[in-house]
């Protein structure tokens, strides 16, 4: 099972602010010209949606009477680059950077497209969930993206920490159900359909090679991969000072720029493909807590005795009010 991990509760830091809003009003002080990137959009991401999806179609159609070796590797080869792009736009969607926030439904249903050959539904539910990870991040009441108590307990060892790293696509999926369940919407039910409709016809009319592309690629990727471990890398605490890392490497490419996520955080209605100029135009914001490699990264958390799934700070936003039905 390899060492336990030496820790034992989260970093609690109560009654404190998101942390991104103090740093947002702090930053936009000092340099307000920032506000002119937060009403850009990006359609470039529209025309990648529908380029990624028949890329991924056209690929698991070619693969089913392949090898099965041959399709786990480009699954988690080119699978796991297209299966990034195609989570990343359905996180832009979320902040309506694709078409802007007075064309809510055109940034969904582009999600929803995005969604289509990733194997399992998320784009509608994601929006709901995510809007509350950037308003109360850390906020144990409202942040799902916090591991529970439970898989802290349960991955609490080096070899533990190996198996989350591999089931992270599962547990970000259950996790919200047990922490916070919503009604589903109208929508939601509609994804629900669609993935389903989309899979029943990949297997029985491609087989189960192309269905594993899709799928078990996505799960795959979205975890122990290079391109997944950004997941990991992204709030864990690797410095007392920061709940929030970025990255500006090469990878950035098969996340839109979601490695500048500290600029993210910050300016959250910023497109990703303008999150370099936040950094240009406000440079000393963003010179500390930074990552060199999202892979070393994830190594890191699995070896480092000191880090785990505890390795988190978590609060209690004294403004919170209790949203498990709307986001904003």
């Amino acid at each position: 099972m390899g060492q336990s991990v030496s820790l034992t509760d989260f970093d609690w830091q109560l009654d404190s602010e998101e942390p991104h809003a103090v740093r947002r009003r702090e930053i936009l002080k000092k340099h307000p010209e920032i506000k002119s990137l937060m009403a850009k959009t990006d359609y470039k991401m529209v025309v990648m949606t529908y380029v990624c999806v028949i890329a991924q179609l056209v690929t698991a159609y070619m693969v089913k009477d392949s090898s099965w070796f041959n399709v786990v590797l480009l699954a988690y080869t080119f699978g796991g680059c297209m299966t990034h792009l195609l989570w990343s736009i359905v996180h832009e969607a979320s902040h309506r950077t694709l078409f802007g926030r007075s064309r809510p439904m055109a940034n969904t249903l582009t999600a929803m497209v995005a969604n289509t050959p990733v194997g399992f539904p998320m784009a509608v539910t994601f929006k709901r969930y995510h809007m509350l990870h950037h308003r109360y991040q850390g906020d144990g009441r409202y942040d799902v993206d916090l591991p529970t108590y439970f898989e802290a307990k349960m991955f609490s060892t080096t070899l533990g920490k190996v198996l989350f790293c591999i089931l992270q696509p599962v547990c970000y999926y259950v996790r919200p159900l047990f922490m916070l369940p919503m009604t589903p919407t109208l929508l939601e039910v509609v994804n629900v359909l669609q993935i389903l409709a989309v899979n029943y016809a990949v297997a029985h009319y491609w087989g189960a090679k192309a269905f594993f592309y899709l799928l078990g690629g996505s799960l795959m990727t979205l975890g122990f991969h290079p391109l997944g471990a950004h997941f990991i890398a992204d709030h864990y605490l690797y410095e007392k000072g920061s709940e929030t890392y970025s990255y500006y490497g090469w990878l950035n490419m098969f996340v839109f720029n979601g490695g500048y996520h500290n600029e993210h955080h910050d300016f959250p209605s910023v497109p990703g493909s303008y999150l370099p100029e936040v950094k240009k135009m406000a440079p000393e914001f963003y010179t500390n807590y930074i990552h060199d490699s999202w892979w070393t990264s994830m190594i890191k958390f699995i070896k480092d005795k000191d880090m785990g799934m505890y390795s988190r700070r978590v609060r209690e936003i004294p403004s919170a009010l209790k949203t498990n039905s709307k986001d904003s």
